[in-house]
C-alpha cells in the first residue's frame, strides 16, 4: 500500500501523538522520580545525622569524653553501612573502618566520609559543636546507578507502551479506514455506471450514517438511471407508432397507391399534431423536473380557474355523453398560483377522467377552503385503477390500460406533468381509486392568505 494513502496517514499520525505522549510522559515520570527521590534520600540522610548526633551527644554527655568511642562509631557504621569519622581537634579519635584513627584531619577525605565531629565547643559548652560535612562520590555513584537503571526500566516500559500502542493503533486505522476504503471503491463504481453497488456498513456513528447515506444516494441514483432508460425506451416507443404511420402515408403517396386528397392529409395532420404534443409535453416536462419552469404567480380564484378548465372540455363532454359537475365554495378560494398552469393541471385530469369514464357517466370538479390550503379534487365513476398500479400512475409514460392508449391518443405524460407543476407551486397531488368505481384525484395549494401574511411578517 502507498505511502500516501489515507489509512498510512493516519497510522503515521497516531504513531508520532503516541511517541510524543509517551516521550513526555515518560520524561515527565523519570524527573519527578529522581526529583523524590533525591528528596527522600536528603530527608533520610538528615534523620540519620541526627540520630548519629543524639547518639554520640548522650554518649559524650556520660562519659564527659570522647574515650572509647571507636565502639560506637563501629557500631553505627555497620547499622547504617556508612563510613563514621570523628575528629578531635583535628585528630581522628572515631573512625567505623580504623583507617585513620589517631591520624590528623587532611581536607582530602575520603568521598565515603559523609559525618565529623569536630571538638571545639563554644565558651561555657562543655557539649561539642557536631557539624555535618556532605561527600557525595561513593553514594551519588550509587545513586546515580540506581537511577539509571530506574530510566532504563521507564525507557523499556516506554518501549513496550509504544509497540502494543503501534499494534493497536494498526488495527484501530484498518478498522477506521476500511469503510472509507469500501465507500471509495462503491464510488469508483458509480463513475463507471455501475449504481448496483452498496456499502454494508451497519455501525451507528457517522461512519455509519454516511454509509446510510452513501446507500440512499445509491438508490436514487439507480432509480434515476433506470427511469432514464426506461423514459428514452418509451420515448423511442412512442415516437416509433406516428412516426411509422406518417412514413407509411407518404410512401403509399409517393408509389401511387392513395391519392393525396384531404382525408389522406389530414389522418398525417394528426398524426403530426400527436408528435407535436408528446414533444410539446417533453420539453415542459424536462423545464419542471429541472426547476426552470417558469411561473407567473399571483393571488388567484381557483373557482374560476376550475369553471373555466370544465367550460374548455365541453364539447368532450357532449362528445362521450358525461355530466361534468361543478362543486365550488361561496368564499373566493384564493391560492398564490399561475392561472395558466393550474388550468392546465385541471385539463389534464379532466381528460384522464374523461379518457376512463363510460359514457353516461359523471365527472365532479369539486374546490374546498381549509385553514392553510385550498384542495382540488377530480372525481369520476369510470373504470378504477388497480391497486398495484395505483404507487404508479404519476409516473412518465405510465398507463393503466396499455390497449387503450394509442385510441385514447394520450402522450402518458399528463398525470406526470400535473405533479411536476402542482409541486412547483408548493402543493401535493394524490390519487385515491375503487377498481370498478372510479377514481379520484386530488391536490392542494398553500392559501393565498398564509403566503401574504409569511411575507408581511
Amino acid at each position: 500500500m502507498r505511502l500516501s494513502s489515507f489509512r498510512w496517514r493516519i497510522f503515521l499520525a497516531f504513531i508520532l501523538v503516541i511517541g510524543i505522549v509517551v516521550g513526555a510522559v515518560s520524561l515527565f515520570i523519570n524527573q519527578s522520580i529522581n526529583t523524590n527521590i533525591e528528596h527522600y534520600e536528603q530527608k533520610v540522610a538528615a534523620e540519620r545525622i541526627e540520630r548519629m548526633q543524639s547518639i554520640l551527644k548522650q554518649r559524650y554527655q556520660q562519659s564527659q569524653s570522647w574515650a572509647d568511642i571507636q565502639p560506637s562509631v563501629e557500631q553505627m557504621g555497620q547499622l547504617y553501612g556508612l563510613r563514621i569519622v570523628v575528629v578531635e581537634n583535628g585528630v581522628v579519635i572515631g573512625d567505623s573502618q580504623k583507617t585513620y584513627l589517631g591520624q590528623n584531619l587532611i581536607p582530602d577525605l575520603p568521598s565515603d566520609i559523609i559525618f565529623i565531629i569536630d571538638r571545639q565547643p563554644p565558651a561555657g559548652s562543655p557539649v561539642p559543636r557536631p557539624f555535618e560535612r556532605s561527600f557525595t562520590g561513593v553514594r551519588e555513584a550509587k545513586m546515580a546507578e540506581f537511577l539509571s537503571a530506574l530510566t532504563w526500566s521507564i525507557i523499556w516500559a516506554g518501549l513496550v507502551g509504544v509497540i502494543i500502542a503501534i499494534g493497536l493503533t494498526f488495527l484501530s486505522s484498518s478498522r477506521v479506514t476500511a469503510p472509507i476504503y469500501e465507500l471509495a471503491k462503491a464510488a469508483g463504481k458509480f463513475g463507471q455506471g455501475d449504481f448496483s453497488c452498496r456499502v454494508s456498513l451497519k455501525s451507528r456513528d457517522e461512519l455509519g450514517k454516511l454509509a446510510s447515506a452513501f446507500n440512499t444516494m445509491a438508490e436514487d441514483l439507480e432509480h434515476a438511471d433506470k427511469l432514464k432508460k426506461d423514459m428514452v425506451a418509451d420515448v423511442a416507443h412512442e415516437l416509433r407508432t406516428p412516426l411509422s404511420n406518417i412514413r407509411g402515408y407518404v410512401e403509399a403517396i409517393r408509389d401511387g397507391v392513395i391519392k393525396s386528397d384531404a382525408t389522406t392529409l389530414q389522418s398525417i395532420h394528426e398524426e403530426v399534431m400527436l408528435l407535436s404534443r408528446l414533444v410539446e409535453d417533453l420539453h415542459e416536462l424536462a423545464l419542471a423536473e429541472s426547476g426552470e419552469l417558469s411561473l407567473s404567480r399571483a393571488a388567484a380564484d381557483i373557482r374560476e380557474i376550475a369553471a373555466s378548465a370544465v367550460k374548455a372540455m365541453h364539447s368532450l363532454a357532449i362528445a362521450k355523453k358525461l355530466d361534468v359537475q361543478l362543486d365550488l365554495p361561496e368564499r373566493p378560494a384564493l391560492a398564490m398560483a399561475d392561472t395558466n398552469r393550474i388550468g392546465q393541471v385541471l385539463r389534464n385530469l379532466l381528460a384522464n377522467a374523461a379518457n376512463f369514464t363510460q359514457e353516461k357517466g359523471t365527472i365532479t370538479v369539486s374546490v374546498k377552503l381549509l385553514n392553510s390550503e385550498v384542495e382540488v379534487s377530480v372525481t369520476d365513476n369510470g373504470i378504477g385503477i388497480p391497486p398495484d398500479e395505483l404507487p404508479f400512475i404519476f409516473e412518465r409514460f405510465h398507463r393503466v390500460d396499455k390497449a387503450r392508449s394509442r385510441d385514447t391518443g394520450g402522450s402518458g405524460l399528463g398525470l406526470t406533468i400535473a405533479r411536476q407543476l402542482v409541486e412547483a407551486h408548493g402543493g401535493s397531488i394524490r390519487a385515491e381509486s375503487t377498481q370498478g368505481e372510479g377514481s379520484k384525484f386530488i391536490f392542494t395549494l398553500p392559501a393565498y392568505k398564509d403566503i401574504d401574511d409569511s411575507h408581511k411578517s
